[in-house]
């Protein structure tokens, strides 16, 4: 019994170390990219995710924020795919416009995804958990800055890097692309 148990540790533990390869986040994470289509997208991701239109996404995932300061409202997407499972890629919402993937948030939310997270990062260096001097020095002076209704997260956006950053306890937690 105690031989079976550490073989099956010793494998999880080649299988955890094998996913925590660097991946280089340029416009988006591993083959999830800006302009991918929705067939391209439950390929790479393996399933549906729960799909709103921009009003049912304001009303339930907006988190008290003003409309005018969200980058996917910039953006005009037509609905907005929602992944909330245990998955391979710690994508959490990804927009869509006439088809083709205009908008990706990347998110370090729930904890489960640490293990994935912990080695991604951006084409510029920045990895999740860095903090918003980081990025500031790899990104300069935002363009735009917002906060969640009840405070807890500072979200700021480099809109003509087409880049943003949802922080807690100044810390990256959310990674935006568009």
């Amino acid at each position: 019994m105690v031989k079976k148990f550490l073989v099956i540790l010793i494998q999880c533990g080649f299988y955890f170390t094998g996913k925590s390869q660097v991946t280089i986040m340029n416009t988006g994470f591993d083959d999830l990219v800006l302009g991918k289509t929705e067939s391209q997208l439950e390929e790479i991701i393996g399933f549906k995710g729960k799909t709103l239109n921009p009003e049912e996404y304001l009303n339930t995932e907006a988190n008290g924020r003003k409309k005018e300061n969200l980058p996917e409202f910039k953006k005009q997407f037509d609905q907005c795919i929602i992944y909330k499972h245990i998955m391979p890629i710690p994508v959490s919402k990804v927009f869509v416009k006439s088809g083709k993937v205009i908008m990706i948030e990347i998110s370090s939310f729930p904890d489960f995804t640490k293990p994935i997270c912990l080695d991604a990062k951006t084409k510029e260096g920045l990895k999740f958990w860095d903090s918003k001097q980081a990025v500031e020095k790899l990104y300069g002076k935002e363009s735009r800055s917002d906060t969640s209704a009840d405070g807890t997260m500072t979200f700021i956006y480099y809109d003509s890097k087409g880049i943003g950053f949802g922080l807690t306890n100044n810390e990256v937690r959310i990674i935006y692309y568009y």
